[in-house]
């Protein structure tokens, strides 16, 4: 009888699984193997650093501008590298070009209403003054209130109740 344990030359499909267990035991085993590797992978990432990033490319504008392609320094999957930093300063200039404009823009219009309301302010000194005055009688009314809410927790005290006992 013909076994499926035995080695069959011809069959050349691979157990992913069984070569996998395999080679973590080994790598659990043979430090130079695990050298090896470490060294192979730092070739490779430094081969994938040889790329030249062009930030004045048209291909990359949704990556300098687009918050929703935006990389996230912070993410795991992030490897910082050459051309990420490049990627990450020239979004963080043209943001900040951005943001200085519109500032700017909000600035002066709050300094356009800012001249307008002083001139309006200065025709309406007296309602000002007027109002000044009704709110500043209104204070000692205020600090009367806040004796009473005091009085009223103090007679809850005495009376007992636990939510007014701190």
């Amino acid at each position: 009888g013909d076994d499926g344990n035995k080695y069959d030359p011809e069959n050349t499909e691979l157990d992913t699984e069984e070569l996998a267990k395999k080679f973590n035991k080994r790598l659990g085993r043979n430090w130079r193997l695990r050298r090896s590797i470490k060294k192979a992978v730092k070739k490779k990432l430094s081969e994938m650093d040889a790329f030249e990033f062009n930030a004045e490319d048209d291909r990359f504008k949704a990556l300098t501008q687009d918050p929703d392609f935006a990389m996230d320094p912070t993410s795991t999957q992030f490897r910082n590298s050459k051309v990420m930093k490049q990627l990450l300063q020239k979004t963080r200039t043209q943001r900040l070009k951005k943001w200085s404009q519109t500032n700017k823009q909000k600035w002066n219009r709050n300094l356009k209403r800012k001249s307008e309301k002083e001139t309006v302010a200065a025709v309406n000194t007296t309602q000002l003054i007027a109002s000044v005055k009704q709110k500043s009688s209104q204070i000692p009314a205020l600090q009367n209130t806040q004796k009473h809410r005091k009085d009223i927790t103090q007679s809850l005290k005495q009376k007992g109740l636990a939510s007014f006992n701190k």
